[in-house]
Order: structure tokens, then sequence, then C-alpha cells
């Protein structure tokens, strides 16, 4: 892998761990992650997922308050992508991938409430709940981001692909 790869990983890494320990909201039963624009690059390159799961993991073991999200919430973020990306990987249209990823990544998000459940942070009784909120907010970022990734791409004003 070349110099350059490894620095674009390097910064995305950084990137989502930065963005998510600074902006509020980013951990419990509402979650704003602006962050997760950046699991739309998964379409450009595979190893963007690799990537994404270390920015996650040092951004859940910075600043989240939950004791399993290192483990539990850095292993959805990187399964859920792994399953998406060989869901997408016979799709031709990039708009079809970019709301596969919205769909599928918002419905795991069962895995974060109950982590919280797990953690104390809701109660049983307020499982379901907090899972509609939580897919609800994930649904929300990601439509609006991936809207402004498609976008981004579309103009080419940044190239996302690795060598």
């Amino acid at each position: 892998m070349s110099v350059k790869n490894i620095t674009k990983l390097a910064i995305v890494a950084a990137l989502y761990a930065v963005l998510t320990i600074f902006l509020p909201n980013q951990f419990g039963p509402i979650q704003f992650r602006l962050a997760e624009a950046l699991n739309f690059l998964i379409f450009y390159d595979y190893r963007y997922i690799y990537a994404l799961g270390i920015g996650c993991a040092i951004a859940n073991f910075f600043a989240s308050p939950m004791k399993l999200d290192v483990l539990v919430g850095t292993a959805q973020t990187v399964l859920v992508l792994f399953l998406i990306y060989f869901l997408t990987k016979k799709i031709k249209s990039l708009i079809a991938k970019y709301v596969t990823l919205d769909v599928v990544f918002s419905l795991s998000m069962f895995f974060i409430a109950w982590e919280l459940w797990a953690d104390g942070i809701v109660k049983l009784s307020n499982l379901w709940p907090t899972y509609i909120g939580l897919v609800f907010w994930e649904a929300f970022v990601l439509t609006i981001t991936g809207i402004a990734m498609y976008l981004i791409q579309k103009r080419k004003l940044v190239n996302l692909y690795l060598d």
C-alpha cells in the first residue's frame, strides 16, 4: 500500500475520531454523529472500513460514557460496514448503494440501544423507544450527509478513491 493511501486512511480515521469526540450529542440515546458521513467512503474502497473502525474505536475509547462502547460500538460499525459492502458489491447505482447503507446502518442501531441498556443508561422498558429514536437520528444524519457526500463525489471535488 502506498504512502498516499495510508495517509488518506489515517486522515479518515482521525477525522472520524475528532468529529465524534469534539461535537455534542455523539453518545447516548440521542446521537447526531456527523462523522457517520464518512461511512459512504466504503463505496470508493473497502479499506476505508478499517480506517472508520479505528476512528470509531479511538472516539469511543476517549469520549464515550459507556463502558461497552469501545467493543460493541466499534464492532457494530465494522461488521455492519462489511455487511453493507458485500450486500452492495454487485449494485451499479451509487444512489442505491447510498440508500442501502442508510437503511441497513440505521436498523443496526439495535446494538447501540442494547448497549445503552446494558450500561444502565436506559431502562429495559425504554429499550424499544430508544432504538426507534436511534434509528431516526441515524437515518436523518445519513440521509443529509449522504446527499452531501454524493454531490461531492459527483462534482469530483475530492478524489475519494484509493490507488
